[in-house]
């Protein structure tokens, strides 16, 4: 009974950090598109990681679809943490700080493919 108190805890406790972190894309909305490296849209995409953390936020909340709410909240922010240290990279002069910036943008995929791949063989275990 106490390990299930403890994981819904920890439920609500996400829930409720990637609520506020979701909302707070609506209210940086142009602070946060400056890193963003597309010509156009940038403001789109701020607001599309938003409503996705927002939502994956509410279904946390309402125990209703958790894994595929982890899952959309893996997939928002290797994202948007993608597209923001590629952003960081194309702006880089230094040869060395662009390979360190490699190497970085490589653990990214590598941590959000990882946990991905244990969700999809947790799914498939439990039918």
């Amino acid at each position: 009974m106490k390990k299930v108190s403890l994981i819904a805890f920890f439920r609500v406790l996400g829930g409720l950090v990637f609520l506020a972190l979701g909302l707070s894309h609506f209210y940086y909305t142009t602070e946060m598109a400056v890193f963003v490296p597309l010509p156009t849209g940038s403001s789109y995409f701020v607001y599309g990681t938003g409503l996705i953390l927002v939502i994956a936020a509410f279904s946390l909340l309402m125990n209703q679809s958790v894994r595929y709410a982890w899952m959309a909240i893996a997939c928002a922010l290797a994202l948007s943490a993608g597209f923001v240290q590629l952003g960081m990279e194309w702006r880089q002069e230094d040869v060395i700080l662009r390979q360190v910036g490699m190497v970085n943008i490589i653990k990214l995929l590598i941590a959000f493919v990882i946990p991905l791949i244990g969700m999809w063989f947790l799914m498939r275990k439990s039918g």
